[in-house]
């Protein structure tokens, strides 16, 4: 098992995601557009049992700067659209994303943050693979 510190940010949980063939599991407060479109073309491409989505979505969660409300209508209208599941639970405040064998816990970073002075992204996750590489 591989495991490292690294960072969670649209661009490594887009790759991650867009990398699924078998199964994608993600618990978090709220998603991007991004990191949405990202689910919403797995959920195309795979039998609906292979993914599942939990997330707080309560309004503060916005508020605080995690997210982006477009991305939460993106996933309501695939969900209906592909009767599949968006689940809600409400008091998130960390992510975990399963990527077929890949695990990745990360602490959310609130868009405030993310779009601070330019600079090297500080760790925020932990990811570990059982492939081997």
């Amino acid at each position: 098992m591989t495991q490292s510190i690294t960072v969670a940010n649209d661009d490594t949980l887009n790759d991650l995601i867009r990398s699924v063939t078998r199964r994608l599991v993600l618990l978090a407060p709220v998603v991007s557009r991004r990191v949405a479109e990202a689910i919403i073309n797995r959920w195309n491409a795979l039998p609906p049992n292979a993914v599942s989505v939990v997330l707080d979505m309560d309004p503060e969660v916005y508020r605080l700067g995690y997210g982006d409300p477009d991305a939460l209508l993106m996933l309501e209208e695939a969900a209906r659209r592909l009767e599949r599941a968006l689940n809600r639970q409400r008091g998130i405040r960390i992510g975990l994303l399963l990527a077929d064998d890949t695990l990745m816990v990360y602490s959310p970073t609130p868009l405030l943050i993310e779009a601070g002075p330019a600079g090297q992204t500080p760790p925020n996750s932990t990811k570990a693979s059982s492939e081997n590489k």
